[in-house]
């Protein structure tokens, strides 16, 4: 969609900093106390938004080309990362195991049951990524 929209092969949520936006709205709102529950989906949801608002806004002059939105997506992207880079990096704060938990994902404090999914959803993606190679 993003490829279409911008007329860039390169143009993915990663690349222009959606993912970013969102990952640092969750891990600013874990620090500050308001991640818990669906909170952490709601504010990943809402930075994610914010972000690509924030890199349509800042790319608009007279109208939008793909390759605008493209330099200040990788604009945006390297100040979310640095931010959230900061955020990860205060040491003293009792929050910072479950943000980087949040980050990469984990089965901590999970059920057999659900970790039992998890290995399942595995078993099946690896012969998937394993398979031949043009």
């Amino acid at each position: 969609m993003f490829q279409t929209i911008t007329r860039n092969p390169l143009a993915s949520p990663d690349m222009i900093g959606i993912n970013a936006g969102a990952a640092t709205a969750v891990v600013a709102g874990i620090s500050f106390g308001f991640g818990n529950g669906l909170g952490t989906t709601t504010l990943g949801l809402l930075g994610g938004l914010l972000t690509g608002l924030l890199v349509y806004v800042l790319a608009w002059r007279r109208g939008t080309t793909g390759y605008r939105i493209l330099l200040v997506g990788i604009g945006v992207y390297a100040m979310a990362t640095s931010l959230t880079d900061y955020l990860l990096s205060r040491p003293t704060s009792p929050t910072r195991r479950p943000r980087i938990g949040w980050l990469v994902g984990n089965l901590a404090n999970r059920g057999l049951g659900q970790r039992g999914a998890a290995a399942g959803r595995v078993r099946r993606a690896v012969p998937v990524g394993a398979g031949p190679v043009r």
